[in-house]
């Protein structure tokens, strides 16, 4: 005798079993991810894992490419004393290096070394000012730099700094696949 044949057997259990299923499912899918698997956003502050990274370097990410959405804009943050003319003062003694301003792909991929450090308005600002001065600098405008900035483009140590800081850039974009 068949299921069909016998009306007494019952596949509610199975039918039970499936919508439990489904109801957890639905209920893990509406969970908040854990930071470390969102996807990255302008204004957030994060470091890479795994660099190579003699001058301690942390990112901000200023924007996000128009044509693809994995591309990150990213400016590299530190905490040296120098401030130059394509530099930017940010909150917590850090200064965004514009000039060397590279795109990772790095938006969807949180589990290859990406961790969150820092987000918020102040960082929010940071990028926006950042975004300018690389608008101005696209488009061969003068950037205005106060006479500490002009002094500290003087200094030889900063040059030294700025070569490090490129050595660390240049190894993001090889682990990372960016671009300047």
């Amino acid at each position: 005798m068949t299921d069909n044949e016998n009306p007494k057997v019952s596949h509610q259990p199975e039918v039970r079993t499936v919508n439990e299923k489904l109801q957890q499912a639905i209920r893990k899918a509406a969970e908040p991810l854990p930071p470390e698997t969102k996807a990255l956003e302008v204004g957030e502050v994060f470091v890479l894992r795994g660099l190579r990274d003699s001058v301690g370097v942390s990112w901000l990410v200023a924007n996000e490419h128009p044509d693809d959405p994995a591309l990150l804009l990213c400016v590299p943050l530190d905490s040296t004393p120098f401030v130059g003319p394509v530099d930017v003062r940010g909150p917590d003694c850090q200064v965004a290096r514009v000039n060397s301003t590279t795109w990772l792909p790095i938006r969807f991929l949180p589990s290859r070394g990406v961790v969150r450090v820092a987000v918020g308005a102040e960082w929010d600002q940071l990028a926006d000012e950042c975004r300018l001065l690389l608008g101005r600098l696209a488009a061969g405008k003068p950037i205005y730099s106060t006479p500490d900035q002009l002094a500290t483009d003087e200094d030889p140590h900063y040059h030294q700094h700025e070569r490090e800081l490129d050595g660390v850039v240049a190894h993001a974009e090889q682990l990372y696949g960016g671009d300047r």
